[in-house]
């Protein structure tokens, strides 16, 4: 149990880059860092964010809760 703060950022063509987990709050948090980073790192392209109808990064933090 726990949770972790991810921050991240989506690039104009929709990738996923700059993943950081900043906290953990979980008890093996060395290996949960190390997973929600790989788990970032294989999402698909997302949509990017939109600045007068053009695509640009955006970032964003999340938090992953584990049960």
């Amino acid at each position: 149990e726990g949770e972790a703060t991810v921050l991240f950022s989506v690039e104009k063509d929709g990738s996923v880059v700059l993943v950081r987990c900043v906290t953990s709050s979980v008890t093996s948090s060395l290996y949960i860092r190390k997973e929600v980073q790989r788990t970032m790192e294989q999402f698909p392209k997302l949509i990017p964010a939109q600045q007068w109808g053009k695509p640009v990064r955006y970032f964003y933090r999340c938090s992953i809760r584990f049960d």
